[in-house]
């Protein structure tokens, strides 16, 4: 039994995401793909476009076998993060023999080598960074710009994906994991690229994204969207959306609440970001218009957008590794995978939460669960809710 994983958002679901699917089973000859997917929060500091459960129905309708949930401390983290997280559980379910993820440049040796880089920097790299960070450049484009001047090649860094996947290939390298990466080339207009192209068949998630909650552009059943998106799952992208700013008051109370004593304990606060919080409260409006607020040389919008939601979820950093794993969903011909991972010493499935143990990755993202629930009025009890489960 052959398996290959993918750590996703799926946010929303759409053909580029069914092509790589389709194109991680082929290169890998898998039997199985398992999809680790983020929660109902993301890698970009947002509330997810639609709930965890209607993403992995999409995910499951076009190939993955089985969907697991990426803990909420994950998913709501650095590109470090999010990659060593989801690393760290693919390894330890025991069954994965390949992890597929994309990338603009699709070549895996250039990656790898930028990895080795990273993890064992020499002390060329270690002062060129330093002087970099020292001028206020954010740690990401100080990264970019030291391995740049390198000599490594630029346009690997001017993709977010091509940077994920560095993550990958880092995490897998420091566990010492025995899963083998495959990238496999975008075909989509960008990942950063807000506009859909009429002239290509796929769009990337966040022109998907836009244009949904655009009223000039309307819904899922106009030609400028449904093209780009796969048909069995147009039913799913009338299900109720969520936005940002419709947390704009919880947060704009639980900054507040706590502006006296600051925002340091909490994860990605920094006292420097954590006083330019309480100095510009007062300006307070939205949550976007918030970030825009606080955005700096030094520190990106997403960054601040996660740290934000650290905040308002009262995410603190965590030290142990995830134990505890949600299934959102799964086919039922993947019942001789589930057998295979339940074999594992390191990692517990949980097909209802009510039934898991105290875990505090567990219970933040139940918190998570049950706050997205209540701003996006789905009022779906999580602690009984049970996977999705397909033919």
């Amino acid at each position: 039994m052959k398996t290959v994983g993918i750590i996703a958002e799926y946010n929303p679901f759409h053909k580029g995401h069914k092509l790589h699917i389709e194109k991680s089973r082929k290169i890998t000859g898998a039997d199985f793909v398992i999809v680790l997917m983020s929660g109902d929060f993301t890698q970009r500091g947002e509330p997810a476009l639609f709930d965890k459960y209607t993403r992995a129905r999409m995910a499951l309708l076009n190939g993955a076998d089985l969907v697991l949930e990426l803990p909420s401390h994950y998913a709501l983290s650095s590109a470090e993060g999010f990659a060593s997280g989801g690393v760290s559980i693919l390894d330890r379910l025991g069954v994965v023999d390949h992890l597929s993820f994309g990338s603009e440049c699709g070549d895996l040796p250039l990656m790898d080598r930028a990895a080795r880089v990273l993890l064992d920097p020499d002390p060329a790299f270690d002062a060129m960074l330093k002087k970099a960070l020292t001028e206020g450049v954010s740690y990401p484009k100080a990264v970019s710009d030291t391995l740049t001047s390198l000599h490594e090649d630029p346009s690997l860094f001017s993709g977010p994906n091509n940077i994920l996947g560095i993550e990958y290939l880092k995490a897998l390298r420091r566990a010492d994991s025995r899963i083998s990466p495959v990238t496999v080339e975008r075909e989509d207009n960008g990942f950063s690229n807000e506009a859909i192209d009429q002239d290509s068949q796929y769009a990337s998630a966040r022109s998907i994204r836009k244009a949904l909650l655009s009223s000039e552009e309307g819904g899922a059943g106009t030609p400028v969207f449904k093209n780009y998106v796969c048909e069995n799952t147009l039913p799913l992208f009338d299900s109720p959306k969520s936005r940002i700013d419709d947390y704009s008051a919880l947060l704009y109370y639980k900054l507040l609440s706590e502006r006296e004593k600051g925002y340091e304990e909490y994860s990605d606060v920094s006292r420097e970001l954590s006083d330019k919080i309480r100095k510009n409260l007062r300006d307070y409006t939205t949550f976007s218009e918030f970030i825009l607020l606080l955005k700096a040389k030094n520190y990106t919008y997403v960054r601040i957008a996660r740290a934000l939601f650290h905040i308002l979820l009262g995410m603190h950093e965590l030290s142990l590794p995830a134990k505890n794993i949600r299934i959102l969903g799964f086919r039922e011909g993947a019942s001789a995978l589930l057998h295979e991972i339940k074999k594992s010493p390191e990692i517990s499935l949980i097909s209802k939460p009510a039934d898991a143990p105290e875990d505090p990755f567990l219970q933040k993202d139940l918190e998570c669960a049950f706050l997205y629930e209540q701003v996006n009025g789905s009022y779906r009890n999580e602690l009984r809710t049970s996977p999705v489960l397909l033919p």
